[in-house]
C-alpha cells in the first residue's frame, strides 16, 4: 500500500508551514524509493555491542523511525539536533507524512547514533548502495569517472574521539576531521572519515577500491587534485590498469624534465567564463607529449602546462599567473584545451562541499564519539543522494510526461486515488 495517497498544499495565516513543500519529497523517498524497506537492515538499535556495552533508554522509536527521522531531519535543513524540540515540536502532520506519531527529541538522537559501531556504518553504506542501484546513475556507467576530494570540519570541542590539530589551514590549531567523499555523476558512492592528522593521500586507493567492489566498472579514472597523487600510487595506478587525470606542481614537473623548454612552445589562449562578466580567467595551456613526473616512478603519462592570469591585487604580492602542469593516461582525451575543461569538471564536488557544509549542516558533528559522528556523515550522504536523485528525476522534468514516467517505474503507485 502506498503511504501517501493525495498530496494537498494549502496555506494560510493562521497555520502556516515552512515545510509545506516536504510531503512531495517525502512521498518520493517512502512511496517511491522504499526508504523505509531498505531501512530495516540497520540493527544499531536491536543488537547490543559486546565489545562496549551501551546503556540502553526506553524509547518508543523503532531503529527505521529513527533512521527516517534523522535523514529528514536533514533534509529540512535542521542546524543541529538540539533545534529539533524547538523546531518540529509542533510539526504533528509533518511527522505523520513520514509514519511517526511525532519527532523525536534531541535526546533520543544522540542515543541512537551513539550505538553504531562500524558493521552498523556498513549497513548504512549498504542502503546507500540499494538506492543508488536501483534509481542512481552512478552504478549504470561502464566507463566511471569519479572524483575524489576531502574536506576539514572543525570542531568545537576537543573532547571529540579523533579529534586532532592537524591539517586545519582555515582555522589553523582548532580540531579537526578530514572527510574523503568520492563521487560518481554528482552521487556518493563511497566516502572515509579520519582524524585531523590524515593526508588526503591515504584515502585515495581504499576510495577506488571500495567503488571497485561496489560496481566493478570496466574502465576507471580517477580525478582528483594534486594532493592525492605520489610516485608510489601513480605505479599503482598502472599496475592495476587504471586511469587517472591530476595535476602536479611546475617547478617540480620541470625539474625533472630539464630538456624542456618553456619559452619555445606554443600556447593556446581561450577565455573561462566566471560568475561575473568582468571576471573571466585568461588560460593559456600548451600539450608537451608523454613525460616523466617524478624520479621515483618509470612510467610516463601525457601533460599539459596551464597559466592562468592571476587578479591584479595591489595590497598583495603574487604572481602574474598561476602556473601547475596536468597529468593523464585517459585514453581518448586529445588536446590541450579539452584536457583542461574535462579536468575541471571535477569543480562540482566543490559545490557539493559548499552544500554539505550549509543546507545539509554535515560540519555539525552531533556527537562526542567518532563512530556516532561518522555515522551522521552516512544519513547526510543517504539524505543527499535522496535530494540528488529527486531533482533529476522530478524537478528537471517538465509537463504531464513527468509523472507518467515516474509512475512507470512503480506500476502500483498508478493505483492511488
Amino acid at each position: 500500500m502506498n503511504h501517501i495517497k493525495d498530496i494537498h498544499l494549502v496555506f494560510d495565516e493562521e497555520n502556516l508551514s515552512k515545510y509545506g513543500a516536504f510531503p512531495l519529497l517525502a512521498w518520493f523517498m517512502l512511496d517511491l524509493m522504499r526508504i523505509r524497506e531498505k531501512l530495516t537492515v540497520v540493527s544499531a538499535k536491536r543488537k547490543r555491542n559486546n565489545v562496549r556495552k551501551v546503556k540502553r533508554y526506553k524509547c518508543t522509536f523503532s531503529g527505521v523511525d529513527m533512521s527516517v527521522g534523522i535523514i529528514c531531519t536533514i533534509l529540512l535543513g535542521i542546524k543541529r539536533f538540539e533545534k529539533i524540540d524547538d523546531l518540529l515540536h509542533t510539526e504533528k502532520k509533518l511527522a505523520e507524512v513520514i509514519g511517526l506519531e511525532r519527532f523525536f527529541d534531541k535526546t533520543y538522537a544522540r542515543k541512537f547514533l551513539s550505538e553504531f559501531s562500524l558493521p552498523h556504518l556498513r549497513q548504512l553504506d549498504e542502503v546507500n548502495l540499494a538506492i543508488l542501484r536501483e534509481f542512481g546513475d552512478a552504478v549504470k556507467q561502464t566507463v566511471v569517472v569519479l572524483d575524489i576530494d576531502q574536506t576539514t570540519h572543525s570542531l568545537e570541542s576537543k573532547q571529540r574521539q579523533k579529534a586532532t590539530r592537524g591539517r586545519n589551514v582555515k582555522r589553523r590549531g582548532k580540531p579537526c576531521y578530514q572527510w574523503n567523499v568520492g563521487f560518481i555523476n554528482n552521487e556518493i558512492i563511497s566516502q572515509r572519515l579520519a582524524d585531523g592528522r590524515e593526508h588526503c593521500s591515504q584515502s585515495f586507493i581504499p576510495i577506488i577500491e571500495d567503488v571497485r567492489n561496489k560496481i566493478a566498472p570496466s574502465s576507471l579514472i580517477a580525478r582528483v587534485d594534486g594532493g592525492y597523487v605520489s610516485a608510489e600510487r601513480l605505479n599503482w595506478i598502472k599496475e592495476n590498469n587504471l586511469q587517472v587525470i591530476t595535476s602536479v606542481n611546475w617547478d617540480d614537473f620541470l625539474s625533472n624534465n630539464k630538456d624542456l623548454q618553456v619559452d619555445e612552445l606554443t600556447f593556446e589562449q581561450f577565455s573561462l567564463k566566471g560568475e561575473k562578466p568582468d571576471e573571466d580567467k585568461k588560460i593559456q595551456v600548451a600539450s608537451v607529449g608523454e613525460r616523466k613526473v617524478y624520479k621515483k616512478s618509470e612510467y610516463k603519462f601525457q601533460a599539459v602546462l596551464v597559466k592562468i592570469e592571476q587578479e591584479k591585487i595591489p595590497t598583495k604580492k603574487r604572481h602574474r599567473h598561476a602556473r601547475y602542469v596536468i597529468i593523464h593516461n585517459v585514453v581518448g582525451l586529445i588536446g590541450a584545451r579539452s584536457t583542461f575543461e574535462f579536468y575541471h569538471q571535477r569543480q562540482t564536488i566543490e559545490n557539493f562541499f559548499k552544500e554539505s557544509k550549509n543546507p545539509f549542516h554535515a560540519g555539525k558533528m552531533p556527537s562526542q564519539r567518532f563512530r556516532a559522528n561518522e555515522a551522521y556523515l552516512h544519513f547526510v550522504s543517504i539524505a543527499y543522494n535522496i535530494f540528488s536523485i529527486f531533482k533529476k528525476t522530478i524537478c528537471q522534468r517538465y509537463g504531464k510526461d513527468a509523472l507518467w514516467r515516474l509512475l512507470a517505474i512503480e506500476p502500483s503507485l498508478m493505483q492511488s486515488e
